[in-house]
């Protein structure tokens, strides 16, 4: 048995385990000159907050001042500072950074191999590989302390207490008033609440209560699909996530919540959690996915009209220049709320834009996305528009997509490259995509519900409107994208009949998710059954093999209905 089993081992019979280690507490003689120095060999300052004497979090004489920094990918940070740690300066030793190259799904490069980057003078000794799942950090968020502090008055700080006085400190340094706390339901509608800056650690310990017949509340806005189990009798909470709050500007914060019963325990209707258990499992099963969105909207007047587009080309550099304005308000703005844009360009459609969101893990790629078209919408209203993300916000539009990015990897590397299948797929990889696609008429449900979805969704407007795969094939229903010099992030697979209106927390959840049954890809829904080189709309229905695209995912809405339903009855 390896020490990492026998510790993996011995974690399970731990009350709380398995354990993390999160922060590495280093004594330093100048905290200044230390967050110089590991800013300009990389690595990312999180976190620089002073707790004064008597405020919550330090019952001590003396100021503590707490300086967190993160290595590039890491699930692990340093701290230094004043008054936080006892210890001659340089005192601690042997502490080990692995670099790793490991990037855009290639293989590891040699052991020992060293890389000088410009700028940096810092030494770099030989590397050794480690490979290993890991979980990617929310790029934007407001950092927690999990440590727990002492200070040379020998007093202690309480780690939560801590973590909730480190979030509101850091709040109220950068000006924030309020903040909005959402949550979204199965239909797609996004619920918030709002309180006070001052009263976020009561949103994120007690939370705040809700009815719920929130999970049931219709995308008309105005019904209510009433169930045996939510109706007008219970309440439940809603409590933020204080690792996911972000700052989007004009003195505003935002942060995911999840639904909890009064007692705290999961409800089992909640999205977000849903996914974190799949998130779970597919570490527990050794397997590690990332997500990417792309999300597409179209620019409409105050009142809900067409903007005028004399001068609106597909693609065009005129749409940038006509709204360059709102483009550069949702660039900047973006940043500043740590949202990654990836890209942003004109679509085809008449004032239409897409953005491209960069991969996160599960979780984290779901929050980004609800993020994301949070702050598409304000700045969108700063400049007098609006921003619809409807399937078809007018009957003679191409609609808007919300297309979905995912790659999975395990302990070996990627599953979606370096294989013997098709296009270098591995035999996961091709089970993985199989599934998917087999799986597309109960996904439609999730991925695309609502009665206009059926609108989009149609040959011609690649939307996936047949039930197939095909390689840089975009009238697919699922796009397999090489990794390559031109694609340096990896192999991945696109799945096209995503649109915005879908619950955008569940559907991260459910592509991944049909890949896992192994017996149903192998019963005849292997990647190579739905492969269509071309293009699906030629082809014959019933012809088998590659040109298996005459099964299209259903456009009934009486049983993307019933799905719906018992997904939402099934808790």
């Amino acid at each position: 048995m390896t020490s990492t089993e026998s510790a993996t081992q011995a974690a399970s019979t731990v009350p709380g385990g398995p354990w993390t280690l999160e922060v590495v507490m280093l004594p330093v003689s100048d905290p200044d000159r230390a967050k110089e120095f590991y800013t300009r060999i990389g690595f990312t300052p999180d976190h620089d907050h002073v707790v004064p004497p008597g405020a919550p979090g330090n019952d001590g004489e003396t100021p503590v001042r707490f300086v967190q920094m993160t290595p590039i990918g890491s699930n692990c940070s340093i701290a230094f500072g004043d008054g936080l740690v006892d210890g001659e300066p340089g005192s601690v030793k042997g502490l080990m950074v692995c670099v790793n190259r490991h990037r855009g799904g290639a293989r590891p490069p040699a052991v020992g191999r060293r890389r000088r980057r410009p700028g940096r003078r810092a030494a770099v000794g030989s590397l050794r590989v480690l490979r290993r799942p890991r979980r990617q950090r929310v790029v934007g968020a407001v950092p927690a302390l999990s440590p727990r502090l002492s200070n040379p008055g020998g007093a202690h700080c309480d780690p939560m207490a801590t973590i909730r006085t480190d979030v509101l400190g850091h709040l109220q340094s950068a000006g924030v008033e309020m903040l909005v706390g959402t949550v979204v339901n199965p239909a797609g509608l996004t619920h918030a609440k709002v309180v006070d800056v001052a009263r976020v650690p009561a949103f994120a310990d007690a939370g705040l209560g809700v009815s719920p017949v929130w999970h049931v509340f219709t995308i008309d806005r105005t019904g209510i699909a009433y169930t045996d189990r939510f109706g007008a009798v219970g309440d439940q909470r809603i409590r933020i996530d204080l690792d996911a709050v972000r700052i989007i500007g004009d003195h505003i914060a935002w942060a995911p919540a999840d639904f909890v019963e009064q007692s705290f325990e999961p409800v089992g209707a909640c999205a977000r959690t849903t996914l974190r258990r799949v998130e779970e499992r597919l570490d527990a099963a050794g397997l590690t996915a990332l997500v990417g969105h792309e999300l597409e909207f179209t620019l409409l007047d105050e009142a809900g009209a067409p903007v005028p587009s004399t001068m609106w080309a597909q693609y065009g550099l005129a749409g940038v220049l006509e709204h360059e304005g709102f483009v550069r308000d949702v660039v900047a703005t973006a940043k500043r709320a740590g949202v990654e844009i990836a890209q942003l360009h004109p679509e085809y459609g008449s004032n239409q834009f897409e953005v491209s969101l960069a991969p996160l893990s599960p979780v984290a790629a779901a929050d980004q996305l609800v993020a994301a078209r949070m702050v598409i919408g304000r700045a969108a209203r700063r400049h007098g528009l609006r921003a619809c993300f409807s399937p078809k916000p007018f009957h003679d539009g191409v609609g808007n997509g919300a297309h979905q990015h995912f790659s999975l990897s395990d302990s070996d590397g990627p599953l979606f490259s370096g294989g013997d299948g098709p296009r270098g797929l591995t035999s996961a990889g091709g089970a993985a995509i199989g599934g998917v696609v087999a799986g597309l008429p109960d996904l439609q449900a999730v991925l695309c519900g609502s009665i206009l979805s059926g609108l989009r969704v149609l040959p011609g407007f690649w939307a996936g409107a047949y039930a197939c795969w095909g390689t840089e094939n975009r009238e697919a229903s699922v796009r397999f994208i090489e990794g390559g010099p031109a694609n340096p992030a990896g192999a991945n697979v696109e799945v096209k009949i995503v649109d915005p209106i879908g619950q955008p927390v569940s559907r991260v959840g459910r592509d991944p998710g049909p890949g896992r049954r192994g017996d149903r890809a192998r019963r005849g829904a292997a990647a190579g059954d739905h492969r269509r080189p071309g293009d699906p709309v030629g082809c014959r229905a019933g012809g088998g093999g590659h040109g298996a695209a005459d099964r299209r995912p259903d456009r009934d809405a009486r049983r993307a209905g019933g799905l719906v339903d018992g997904a939402v009855g099934a808790g």
